[in-house]
């Protein structure tokens, strides 16, 4: 058991390692869009990308003024991703104990309804038009 958490440790330190290198071994590109909501600009939000097969890395950023970027260091790798969309409704009341409801349709803000293509040559630059 310690020989395998040993291993995982140096497996684990090596990627870290490799990972802050200016070689970009996992070849991560830039990412960048819009996100609209019944066709104006969303004005603030969350949007994830998840791997729909293993291998690529899942990541994810804020949306502000209807806008996203991803830079090349915390880009994505090239392939499939499902899309997930999320914007708390601030001008709703809640009880405090729950969340403030979504400002997006579940089939965006679930992450099922909606995939990209990220490819290595690009340009990897989405336009999301969010219809309630």
């Amino acid at each position: 058991m310690r020989q395998m958490l040993v291993v995982g440790f140096i497996v684990l330190s090596v990627a870290l390692w490799q990972g802050c290198g200016k070689d970009n071994p996992l070849g991560r590109v830039a990412v960048s869009g819009t996100v609209t909501l019944d066709g104006a600009p969303l004005e603030s939000g969350s949007i994830m990308f998840a791997p729909t097969q293993r291998g690529p890395v899942l990541t994810g950023t804020v949306i502000k003024a209807g806008r996203f970027e991803m830079l090349t260091e915390k880009g994505l790798t090239p392939g499939e991703y499902a899309v997930k969309i999320n914007a708390p409704d601030m001008s709703k009341p809640t009880s405090g104990h729950e969340p403030p409801p979504s400002l997006i349709p579940p089939d965006w803000s679930n992450g099922t309804g909606h995939k990209v293509t990220v490819t290595a040559q690009g340009p990897n630059e989405f336009t999301f038009d969010i219809k309630k």
